[in-house]
């Protein structure tokens, strides 16, 4: 994995009257925000590249005429910025208006009501009367599955789109351009849509929501308590929102998961895998108690590796009072490669992080179908490839079309044969490099041709 290296040379701009310090390439919006200066967006999301549909963010830069993208425009040494005055204001306002044509007035049933930018924004900029009209276009409700999409609330800030593009890589998404009959289509709702949510998670208005979800409660009624994914290693940050069951069962319900979409992203798995709990299942007293009963005659309990931060209490608490050994196979293979590792580098950690895969320039996968084992990966393999054209070698026994699109090489490989396939990688990737000879030694003891 090679990464780019940043850009250190320092700028210095004033905003509003305030000095800041930024690297050479920072748009005005990063660094407004990175020095508590509010520039208010509808489009903008901070993991994809500046979208600049829905024209919120125009600030005036001395000794440039008319008003400039702030979420675009990367600011130069010595420029005076001024993100608001009676001229940008009669500008956002004018926008918000326009969002506002023909929006159904449905806030008291709208799932996004409470948490919905155009409701905060529309106050904020005093839209208390309309000037514009427009003819209403028939604008059924589609069901993508999980998700649902209204249309009629859809504002076309284009959110979905590049989260889907950009971050997530599967395509599915885009625009249909038809002016102000525009709007959002599927184009993978039967093929190769993972389902993931995100384009729910980043959509400012009730357009795109979870179809469980729908019209079953207030934002403002639920609960955020605050948990990291147990379905793959990356742990991602979520929060699962809750409040009671219903009158007669006040025993708190998970409503939904979210994520700090802003920074993060969340898989299907984890956005939606809590509703697949066993809650039809009925209790079954005597399997219970064998369960209890095999507990109380082990001497070794093995484990999954996924398994929660509660569960792993539970189990811990259970060895401690009896004694029973506690077994688990991934872990101990991790440690093992741990060790290895620390073996050769002379670190105990590893040097690579999700941040710095995303700007990778060239990536080696190996042994693992990542848009399943690792949706997390993927997602960032996918930002490599679109914003630095990542060359990416897909090494496994099995194709996988949901990543096609990513990856320049696929090595095809027999099953089990790992071992010989990261042994003949490692010889290619240091012929002709200066290596210690214990490793050359090695290296020229290899069977290739059996390998």
């Amino acid at each position: 994995m090679t990464a780019r290296k940043s850009e250190t040379k320092m700028i210095t701009v004033t905003i509003d009257g305030k000095s800041c310090q930024a690297e050479l390439g920072e748009t005005i919006l990063q660094i407004a925000r990175a020095n508590g200066i509010y520039i208010p967006t509808m489009c903008y999301l901070t993991k994809v590249e500046p979208i600049a549909s829905c024209r919120m963010c125009v600030v005036n830069v001395e000794g440039v005429d008319g008003l400039i993208l702030s979420c675009q425009e990367k600011a130069t040494d010595g420029a005076v910025i001024t993100t608001n005055n009676e001229e940008i204001f009669k500008q956002r306002q004018n926008i918000m208006k326009l969002y506002d044509v023909n929006h159904p007035l449905e806030c008291g049933v709208c799932d996004k009501s409470g948490e919905c930018d155009l409701q905060n924004k529309t106050m904020e900029f005093d839209v208390d009367q309309q000037s514009f009209t427009a003819r209403e276009q028939s604008r059924p409700v589609e069901n993508w599955g999980f998700i649902s999409y209204d249309p009629a609330l859809c504002i076309m800030c284009e959110k979905c789109v590049h989260v889907c593009n950009e971050v997530i890589g599967d395509e599915a998404l885009a625009i249909s351009v038809g002016g102000y009959n525009s709007t959002i289509i599927n184009t993978k709702q039967d093929q190769d849509c993972s389902q993931c949510g995100e384009c729910m998670a980043v959509c400012p208005v009730g357009a795109l929501v979870s179809t469980d979800f729908k019209y079953s409660s207030n934002a403002w009624e639920l609960e955020k308590i605050p948990a990291s994914c147990s379905h793959c290693s990356a742990a991602c940050q979520m929060y699962y929102e809750v409040k009671e069951g219903s009158i007669d069962n006040p025993q708190p319900k998970i409503y939904r998961a979210t994520n700090n979409y802003e920074f993060s992203s969340l898989c299907g798995a984890g956005r939606f895998g809590f509703d697949f709990e066993n809650r039809e299942a009925s209790r079954d007293p005597d399997a219970f108690s064998r369960a209890l009963d095999a507990f109380r005659k082990a001497e070794t309990i093995s484990f999954s590796g996924t398994i929660s931060n509660e569960e792993a209490l539970i189990l811990q608490k259970f060895k401690e009072k009896s004694g029973v050994k506690l077994i688990c196979d991934e872990v101990r293979g991790y440690q093992r490669f741990a060790e290895a590792f620390s073996s050769v580098t002379g670190t105990t950690l590893y040097h690579g992080d999700l941040k710095k895969l995303s700007q990778s320039k060239g990536v080696v996968v190996l042994g693992t179908r990542i848009n399943d084992d690792a949706p997390m990966v993927k997602y960032h393999l996918t930002m490599a490839s679109k914003r630095h054209r990542a060359r990416i070698a897909y090494m496994h026994p099995l194709e996988d079309a949901a990543i096609q699109n990513i990856i320049t090489q696929f090595m095809k490989y027999e099953v089990g044969s790992e071992e010989g396939v990261a042994a003949l990688l490692a010889k290619t990737l240091l012929e002709g490099k200066a290596v210690p000879d214990e490793i050359r030694a090695y290296l020229d003891d290899l069977d290739i041709g059996n390998l």
